[in-house]
């Protein structure tokens, strides 16, 4: 934990996704019977618009807090937040899709402390997973094929082991 600790000290502003459970329990999604994810995450969205102010150079990006932003912006879009909200996961699904390699992965280029550490070029199967629901629901609610077709996009690195590049 103190080399997690250490890297969000030298990265401030990028939103905590690898929280333990005594630092971040979010809560389960208020959406569930409908397009919401399973966990509440509009604690990762404080502020409607995309890019938003914690974003990082690209070097330096965590693409699960892009994701998780999105899912937030969307869960208060379900909420009646506003309009807005649906722009954000709309501009966040778009910002991925364009981020989104030809084999679907988001890579990492800069090392993770965590249990282990992960050397660059890596790849998050939460990112994966998390980018994947984001497109889902705004395909959803914008009957859009192109963020269907990039979350089957964002699956692939999944079928792929590892040590051979996938999660």
């Amino acid at each position: 934990m103190a080399r997690l600790r250490g890297f969000w000290q030298e990265h401030p502003g990028v939103p905590n996704v690898l929280s333990t459970a005594g630092s971040f329990s979010p809560p389960v999604g208020s959406h569930l019977s409908g397009d919401g994810y399973y966990l509440d995450f509009t604690i990762k969205a404080d502020e409607p618009g995309w890019p938003a102010r914690w974003l990082e150079p690209r070097e330096e990006q965590l693409h699960v807090a892009t994701a998780q932003h999105g899912l937030g912006a969307f869960e208060r879009y379900l909420n009646g937040d506003g309009d807005e909200w649906l722009e954000t996961a709309i501009a966040v699904a778009d910002y991925l899709i364009d981020d989104q390699a030809a084999d679907g992965g988001w890579t990492h280029f800069m090392a993770m402390p965590h249990s282990y550490w992960l050397r660059p070029p890596w790849l998050s199967g939460m990112a994966q997973g998390e980018g994947a629901s984001l497109f889902v629901r705004v395909a959803g609610a914008t009957g859009n094929d192109r963020y269907a077709e990039a979350a089957v996009r964002a699956l692939a690195p999944m079928r792929v082991s590892s040590r051979a590049g996938g999660v």
